[in-house]
């Protein structure tokens, strides 16, 4: 089905912004860490989904700034649909809701199927639009093989600078990020 019969211009928007914002001022170290360390973000954000809670503030607090403001010609109830529809986005980026969000969609996959009437339900583009950002999150081993190296090697990288870390701090290593230099 052709997404622009189902998405209207605020939620390709939306969308995009998403897309281009969700990992905005990225600390490079995971939530889990953020949590264990206690970290400032951790305390503001009460150890929930803290790193995508300060992506969406650090984007907001942007474009309150006049200069940044991409909404200015949105009026109030675009600027806080479109507010919705991408905080929704960025929080859906969190890997600890990847199976729940995997499997809310499996369970309307049928019902979006053929029936464009299924994303008038707020919750139902919610979903979807979330489910889309999530996917192009987590697609980068399926990139062409020199590219994925690449962003291969990149994580390889941020996740031993956080093995460093949490044993400077005396913190549980992350066993899956442990001795990456040596693959």
């Amino acid at each position: 089905k052709d997404i622009c019969c189902i998405l209207d211009e605020l939620d390709i928007f939306s969308l995009i912004i998403s897309g281009l914002v969700h990992d905005i001022d990225h600390t490079g170290k995971n939530n889990a860490f953020e949590n264990s360390s206690l970290s400032k973000l951790s305390i503001r954000y009460n150890d929930s989904s803290v790193l995508e809670n300060h992506h969406c503030a650090t984007f907001f607090k942007i474009i309150q700034d006049p200069r940044y403001n991409i909404f200015e010609s949105l009026d109030r109830e675009d600027y806080l649909y479109c507010r919705s529809l991408i905080i929704n986005c960025i929080l859906s980026t969190d890997m600890k809701c990847h199976f729940e969000l995997c499997k809310k969609f499996e369970v309307k996959l049928n019902e979006f199927k053929d029936n464009k009437e299924a994303f008038d339900n707020l919750e139902n583009k919610k979903l979807l639009l979330g489910m889309m950002i999530h996917s192009c999150d987590i697609y980068g081993p399926t990139k062409p093989n020199a590219i994925a190296l690449k962003w291969n090697d990149k994580i390889n990288k941020e996740f031993s600078k956080q093995v460093e870390a949490e044993e400077l701090l005396e913190l549980p290593v992350t066993f899956f990020m442990k001795d990456l230099d040596n693959i």
